[in-house]
């Protein structure tokens, strides 16, 4: 089935992996669910690029470091069981111009979501935003949480925090 991808993202940036590249994992989505969901994830981020760029009156870019992960990638980086990463329905972005806590606080005021969380802030570079992307099937939950890494433990805080 051939589909159209979004003017700003394409198919082979959402499934890009330098670890599956080092390692030499497949990281091919392996069903027509898959691939539905991984353009979903396409058109989320087509959206949220033109309503960032009508705020700021100019053109950016946002930058997608995690997309879909098959399942033995996901195990290479130490990714959730029950990640939505293997579900083509998250990414981990950051946004040219915006911290990590602007783009998320944008990302909760402005449009729904399954899952918001601002991931590792204090990280030099200040981390980067994990969007969940909703489903017409599943009820959305919301849930809005910043990841840190405390005494080398990732600890996931309700809300949004930098500190």
């Amino acid at each position: 089935m051939n589909r159209a991808y979004p003017k700003n993202f394409s198919r082979a940036e959402l499934l890009r992996s330098n670890t599956a590249m080092r390692l030499g994992i497949k990281n091919e989505p392996d069903s027509d669910e898959l691939e539905q969901n991984i353009l979903n994830t396409a058109l989320f981020l087509q959206r949220l690029r033109d309503k960032l760029q009508a705020v700021e009156k100019e053109p950016l870019k946002i930058r997608v470091y995690s997309c879909y992960r098959s399942p033995e990638l996901n195990r290479a980086v130490g990714g959730s069981k029950s990640s939505a990463h293997m579900k083509g329905l998250a990414a981990d972005i950051v946004a040219d111009g915006w911290t990590p806590m602007q783009l998320a606080t944008f990302i909760r005021a402005h449009f729904e979501f399954d899952q918001l969380i601002l991931e590792f802030p204090d990280k030099n570079g200040g981390g980067w935003v994990h969007v969940g992307i909703p489903t017409l099937t599943e009820p959305s939950r919301h849930a809005v949480l910043t990841a840190k890494k405390i005494n080398g433990e990732t600890v996931y805080l309700h809300g949004l925090t930098d500190c």
